[in-house]
């Protein structure tokens, strides 16, 4: 849990391209990974990991457009 809370502020900071290309990446891969873990076990709890998902997409892609590149 730390480590997304971490991810999102090197996202909010702006600070370095890098950093915030790498917290997205992060993220997605612990969405995905999420998904993959619900579905798996057939628990049907992987609707939040997939909210999480389109919510990324919506941020990264919104990034994008404002900021010209993560």
């Amino acid at each position: 849990a730390s480590a997304k809370i971490l991810a999102v502020a090197a996202i909010l900071s702006n600070k370095s391209k890098v950093l915030k290309e790498w917290a997205y990446f992060g993220l997605l891969v612990d969405f995905l990974l999420a998904i993959e873990a619900h579905l798996a076990i057939a628990d049907g709890e992987q609707f939040g990991g997939i909210a999480a998902l389109a919510l990324w997409i919506i941020s990264y892609f919104y990034n994008k457009k404002v900021y010209g590149s993560v």
